[in-house]
């Protein structure tokens, strides 16, 4: 007996006529939220329309480090200060809010987005076997359980669908490990913290060179970074008998991937 899998992408909603692509969600964005593009911009750089284009890639980029220096360049403790303690992580903390406010507002915004795309066109409906078929979409919309019927029960939306009250899975796909070893560190490693003695000694060095503030801001931006990374493992457990369920397909149709590394 013949048993289908279909891997459907964005791809198959832009095919539709849904304006699903992320430079749409950056024209949305200019129009209903330019405070957050301007914040992305501040973090990452100019964002252009290739940026956008490899949008979730993108969120991984290491060009936030140049963001992080310069507020370690605003925030250089004052030495003379009887408070130059309290002030080597005040790039740190800045940076870590900064962070986190962004990718709160991205995530809201994304959601928003997605709530008020528009309806697929009835036109590019396409042959899909629905019967004992099985689909996985990354895709948010409904568009196969309303254009073509097929009932929830055979589809599994990975990244979230409109009808949950969870929150969307947006990001990339690099871990902190990977971050930290695509920086190229002139500065010396700190010490294990199995060696107090050492790691002070290294903090005062840092300190001398005017160093520590930058190292604990670029930090705060890396582990900022890597918090945005997709929790691929955690998604193959969690449905596992989804994956389980694919034993016996025989033939496998993809729809709207673009197989980037994310």
């Amino acid at each position: 007996m013949e048993r289908h899998l279909y891997i459907i992408g964005n791809g198959f909603d832009l095919h539709h006529g849904i304006n699903s692509s992320y430079r749409n969600f950056r024209d949305w964005l200019y129009e209903n939220e330019p405070t957050v593009i301007q914040d992305i911009e501040e973090a990452y750089g100019c964002c252009d329309d290739e940026w956008w284009s490899d949008f979730e890639n993108q969120l991984g980029s290491l060009d936030i480090l140049e963001y992080a220096s310069a507020v370690a360049s605003e925030n250089v403790p004052d030495l003379m200060s009887d408070h130059c303690d309290r002030m080597w992580n005040d790039a740190q903390i800045e940076v870590e809010q900064s962070l986190d406010g962004l990718y709160s507002d991205l995530r809201s915004c994304f959601r928003n987005w997605i709530l008020q795309l528009n309806s697929p066109r009835e036109d590019k409906k396409i042959e899909l076997i629905r019967e004992g078929s099985r689909f996985l979409t990354f895709n948010y919309s409904k568009t196969l359980e309303n254009m073509y019927g097929v009932p929830s029960a055979q589809i599994l939306h990975i990244h979230g669908c409109i009808d949950d009250n969870e929150e969307f899975l947006l990001g990339h796909c690099v871990g902190e490990d990977e971050l930290r070893k695509m920086i190229i560190v002139n500065d010396p490693e700190p010490p294990s913290d199995d060696d107090p003695e050492a790691y002070e000694q290294w903090r005062m060095e840092m300190e001398d060179n005017h160093q520590l503030h930058q190292q604990l801001a670029e930090d705060a931006a890396v582990s900022g970074v890597a918090s945005q990374q997709k929790p691929v493992k955690k998604l193959l457990h969690r449905y596992k008998d989804f994956f389980d369920s694919l034993y016996d397909v025989t033939h496998i149709h993809v729809y709207g991937m673009s197989f980037s590394e994310v």
